[in-house]
């Protein structure tokens, strides 16, 4: 059941105006607890993220994966920093998928369509700064998925 903010301000005397104005995560409050964004494919950004995670499925029952979860966390890559008179959020990294491999080792998949240098150059900085984990960038060419870094 999701926590109903506007109310627990209400009770603590806030005012209605101050309630409105109220940001939790850098959003308006009523915009944060507004109900998730739907995806045209389920919980997934994207069809091939979908196809992913079903054979994601396949390799759990085959024994050849532990476990696995879908934007499991996100990862902080560079902190907010002032420009000018405006402050820039920092960059952040959520990957596509985190995979438990039978030896406990934990590899992260980004799925890719198009692949934006943003995306690259961020899906590399996450890399680079943790580097205990299986970095792996897939696309799907002729019906396999293709490693691409």
């Amino acid at each position: 059941m999701p926590v109903d903010y506007a109310k627990q301000l209400k009770q603590m005397g806030f005012s209605d105006d101050q309630i409105a104005q109220a940001k939790v995560g850098g959003q308006l409050l009523a915009e944060a607890t507004a109900k998730p964004k739907e995806h045209k494919y389920g919980r997934y950004k994207s069809k091939w993220e979908a196809l992913f995670a079903t054979e994601l499925d396949y390799l759990k029952a085959a024994g050849e994966i532990l476990a696995w979860e879908y934007e499991p966390w996100s990862m902080k890559l560079t902190e907010a920093r002032v420009v000018g008179s405006k402050t820039r959020p920092g960059v952040r990294f959520t990957p596509d998928f985190v995979v438990v491999l039978p030896d406990r080792r934990l590899r992260v998949v980004e799925v890719k369509g198009y692949q934006r240098n943003s995306s690259i150059n961020r899906f590399k900085m996450a890399a680079d700064r943790w580097p205990w984990f299986e970095w792996v960038m897939v696309t799907r060419k002729s019906g396999r998925w293709e490693t691409i870094l």
